[in-house]
């Protein structure tokens, strides 16, 4: 069974980790983070490009627009925040709801976004304006989970209600309540094509629902603990769900087998399809990632060198990288073909050797502060002589050009570097 190999370890959140995502084009990753903050980083060389500092509480989620120019946040302090990717400022004032944002997320078209909160409503709002559009208000219990369909015309929602709800964008009236669920229903997801929904439960089953007649099509009853997380894989052919019971299992729906994927010593919180369908990463309690072969269950290999649970992992688009965000205050991207890791940096925390010009730094998305470019002769350009002549031409309300130091090297530049198959199971049809 081979492993990931270990990089030098850099970090910059100062709490846990709850989730990381890619942005459209895979050169970018946003974080969201227990220290109150959300992080947007540059996923090679991996360095903080902005700290996105506003909310006052937990941040449980954060997500680029589908054009990558925005990023959506959610917290427990009860408010959605817009951010633009490039300066890192609010676009909108902050979004105040009644109670804590458990999940956030834009629309296809990226001009609508969807709220669930804990006081068991979801809301929508206009990305453009921040006004609110519509309020989902029937669950009886916290929502875990609000997302649209793949035409943006409808909206799934997941409730520690045991139920789960599809939507009418528009009217916010309720199409379907998908009840039979015994316990919290932890998710809900649209198929590819928008004809079928899927549900995770801690009942240990998930299920599959026609989303225009309401009617489960199938029970996956195979886990012996809570599952945390079911979705479809791009084809909408099968099925990969995530339990407590320590594995994550493949359903294919057309010819009713089930792979189990074993190897984790502890719960699976998330699992989920490459873009091509060939493989699958989990994200698990015993502190690893694993990557799986999407067809015969085997096991590619396990990242490992977190030093705590793992709260998600995902691919990118282009399927070049791997992230994986954890408890232990870091998020990692692994390159998705040798699955090596690189550390995300946040290098505001450490001293940087190499003095670059704006347009350099542009070009590798790094932080655009002068003060930030370089320690040249273990001083701050804003220790120089020239530097503070600027400044105080500057506060006297004079024209004149800011120093911009030129590429140079300290001393230490080198410093810069930076299976055999398993048993089917079968699904059953509704009882």
């Amino acid at each position: 069974m081979e492993t990931g190999k270990e990089t030098q370890t850099l970090t910059g959140h100062e709490k846990a980790v709850n989730g990381a995502g890619f942005s459209p084009d895979g050169t970018r990753v946003v974080t969201a983070s227990n220290d109150v903050t959300a992080r947007v980083w540059a996923a090679a060389p991996g360095e903080v490009i902005l700290t996105l500092r506003g909310h006052k509480n937990t941040v449980y989620t954060a997500a680029f627009s589908p054009n990558g120019t925005l990023i959506l946040s959610g917290s427990k302090d009860g408010t959605a925040r817009i951010w633009d990717t490039d300066t890192g400022k609010e676009v909108t004032p902050h979004l105040a709801h009644s109670d804590a944002v458990n999940e956030a997320s834009f629309s296809p078209d990226g001009k609508r976004m969807v709220t669930a909160l804990g006081d068991g409503t979801a809301k929508m709002w206009e990305v453009e304006t921040g006004i609110g559009l519509r309020s989902f208000d029937r669950h009886a219990d916290f929502v875990h989970s609000a997302r649209f369909s793949p035409d943006g015309k409808r909206v799934v929602t997941a409730s520690e209600d045991k139920t789960a709800r599809i939507w009418d964008g528009t009217t916010s009236q309720v199409l379907c309540s998908l009840e039979g669920h015994r316990k919290a229903v932890e998710g809900a997801s649209f198929s590819p094509d928008g004809t079928r929904v899927v549900t995770a439960s801690e009942d240990k089953t998930a299920r599959i629902w026609d989303a225009k007649t309401c009617e489960v099509i199938h029970v996956l009853n195979n886990h012996v603990g809570p599952v945390n997380d079911a979705s479809f894989s791009p084809d909408g052919k099968r099925i990969v769900t995530a339990s407590q019971d320590k594995t994550a299992r493949i359903w294919d729906l057309e010819t009713r087998k089930v792979i189990v994927l074993e190897g984790h010593r502890d719960s699976v919180w998330r699992a989920e399809f490459s873009l091509d369908g060939e493989r699958i990463v989990t994200a698990s309690q015993d502190k690893t990632a694993r990557v799986w072969d999407a067809v015969t269950g085997d096991i590619i290999k396990v990242l490992q060198g977190h030093a705590a649970e793992l709260n998600s992992a995902a691919f990118s688009a282009d399927e070049k990288w791997i992230v994986t965000a954890s408890a232990d205050n870091t998020v990692r991207v692994w390159d998705a073909v040798t699955l090596e890791r690189r550390e995300l940096i946040d290098n505001s925390r450490r001293d940087i050797h190499r003095c670059l010009t704006l347009e350099q730094r542009k070009q590798f998305f790094l932080v655009l502060e002068p003060t930030l470019w370089c320690i040249e002769k273990g001083k701050w350009p804003y220790q120089t002589k020239e530097w503070r002549d600027w400044l105080a031409d500057k506060k006297a309300g004079r024209e004149t050009e800011m120093p911009v130091p030129q590429v140079s090297f300290g001393d230490d530049e080198d410093r810069l570097d930076t299976k055999t198959p398993f048993p089917s199971q079968t699904l059953s049809d509704e009882d």
